[in-house]
């Protein structure tokens, strides 16, 4: 019974989570989220706290691996909350050029802004 019970228990913890992980396939999917951070910004009540938070541990995920495989230099005190405003404004500026996956988008937008001379 208790083997049972564990099982059960896994599987509803995997059903959980995979109901809230926001998966960034496209840029529309980048943008959705970005408009939603940036609502968060102003009015944190009014967003959607989930979709905030899978923008912002998305972004940091790939700005950690561009770190090491694109040339970028980020300026000492540059905070997580300034690399998603550059990130945000960079996919609404694109806005039209979005049919790419987001892992790029994300890492051209690193790359403009923090380019190392």
């Amino acid at each position: 019974m208790k083997k049972v019970l564990t099982i059960v228990m896994l599987f509803s913890l995997a059903a959980s989570v995979d109901a809230v992980t926001y998966h960034f396939f496209d840029g529309e999917k980048l943008l959705e989220a970005a408009q939603e951070w940036e609502k968060y910004q102003k009015s944190p009540k009014e967003a959607d706290t989930n979709l905030v938070a899978g923008y912002a541990g998305y972004v940091g995920a790939i700005f950690d691996q561009a770190a090491g495989w694109v040339r970028i230099c980020i300026q000492e005190g540059t905070t997580k909350n300034d690399i998603l405003k550059v990130v945000t404004e960079y996919v609404k500026k694109e806005s039209d050029n979005l049919d790419r996956i987001a892992t790029d988008i994300v890492k051209d937008a690193l790359f403009y802004e923090y380019a190392c001379s």
